[in-house]
């Protein structure tokens, strides 16, 4: 059996002090949290695939969007390397999620007392570590 590698985007969502993550189910005290993300389109690039994953995904654009890290995941089918974003949602966005899809803002206490899934994990633990590095207010 060949192994696949997969490309793929992730979105650190930041809004006014927080991290939205999302689950995909609507019972969240059992299910890990992760971060939005979504297939590479080889053809734009990662950043501009990051812009249209959010934009489709809930309704609302990006408004600073930079890349933080790429990491990459051993998973059954094979690996996949993610480009890791940060992405700014302006204050007065409300984001649309579909029915199926639960969100949750998280503080930075909050992140690291919580269960999140196998893809979003370093990048969770990136942002707890250097949260006022990324997050401080004259960088945005």
């Amino acid at each position: 059996m060949t192994k696949q590698l997969a490309s793929e985007v992730m979105a650190i969502l930041w809004q006014d002090g927080k991290v939205m993550g999302i689950s995909h189910t609507t019972d969240t005290s059992t299910d890990a949290w992760t971060l939005p993300r979504g297939s590479a389109d080889g053809t734009l690039g990662s950043e501009q695939s990051c812009m249209h994953m959010v934009q489709r995904s809930l309704g609302y654009p990006v408004s600073t969007l930079w890349l933080m890290d790429t990491y990459a995941v051993q998973t059954e089918g094979g690996h996949t390397v993610l480009d890791c974003f940060i992405c700014v949602i302006p204050k007065e966005a409300v984001p649309i999620t579909p029915a199926t899809v639960t969100i949750k803002w998280f503080t930075r206490d909050e992140l690291a007392r919580s269960a999140w899934d196998t893809m979003s994990d370093s990048a969770i633990r990136t942002i707890g570590q250097y949260w006022d590095s990324f997050f401080m207010t004259e960088h945005l």
